[in-house]
């Protein structure tokens, strides 16, 4: 299951061309469209389809190639973003259920707020620009970003029923610093403990969750039996989280 919003062709499927260079064989594949929510609308997926025991394991990637749809000479979004993928693999547990209640939302009416178009077809009835680059009001998403990480995150720990200081960790979208400032200030919650790539990367889409999980492993900062919210929240406009304990293992290298 691949979470991207730049596949090289729009078929075969990003996720069938892995199977074939990974050569796993009697796996079904998939791409997930959900911008920069889309690596967490996998792993509620592969939960889901876990839970209805119609699978065993499932190997979720997150992968953008921003560069490729990014304008370079719009200054105000050209260096907000960067490349990069990570993966994780979801499987069922033999003790603990250890991802929990998540929730996924979207907001289409802004949608022409953050939008990659090559068609002159409206977008939520306003025209865009048909030259297949990102185009970004940043005040709106910005401010559409900060309310509803606020409230999502609350709802998030309110249906695990849990504290938002018993939280070891929150794992968001790293789409801009300032936003994840301007969440845990209004939230009350440690921006030394909400682990972020931007920083390093840049905005990499569906890419940023998994790159903070691996150096939040890499860097000791992730360890069992942690408990932590992860949010993604992107182009659609699209948002997704969920609460997970225990079970995270580190692969090899």
């Amino acid at each position: 299951m691949v979470a991207t919003s730049t596949p090289n062709q729009a078929m075969p499927s990003v996720a069938s061309q892995v199977q074939t260079r990974l050569k796993i064989k009697n796996a079904g594949t998939m791409d997930v469209s959900a911008a920069c929510a889309g690596f967490l609308y996998g792993i509620v997926l592969a939960k889901g389809l876990i839970a209805a025991k119609t699978h065993k394991k499932i190997l979720v990637i997150g992968a953008d190639t921003l560069s490729k749809v990014t304008d370079f000479t719009d200054r105000r979004t050209c260096i907000l973003f960067g490349d990069g993928a990570g993966a994780v693999i979801v499987e069922a547990s033999d003790t603990t259920n250890h991802l929990f209640h998540a929730l996924t939302g979207t907001d289409g009416f802004y949608g022409k707020d953050l939008c990659i178009s090559n068609q002159e077809a409206p977008i939520s009835g306003l025209p865009v620009i048909p030259n297949n680059k990102i185009q970004q009001n940043g005040k709106v998403v910005f401010k559409w970003a900060v309310q509803t990480l606020i409230e999502n995150i609350r709802r998030l720990a309110a249906a695990n029923n849990i504290e938002l200081k018993d939280v070891d960790l929150m794992i968001p979208h790293s789409a801009n610093i300032r936003i994840l400032e301007a969440v845990c200030n209004e939230l009350g919650f440690p921006i030394e403990k909400c682990l972020h790539s931007i920083t390093m990367y840049g905005n990499t889409s569906a890419a940023s969750i998994p790159i903070a999980w691996y150096n939040g492993l890499k860097d000791g900062k992730v360890k069992i039996g942690d408990k932590f919210l992860a949010i993604g929240f992107g182009g659609g406009l699209t948002y997704a989280g969920i609460y997970m304990e225990n079970g995270i293992k580190q692969a090899a290298n």
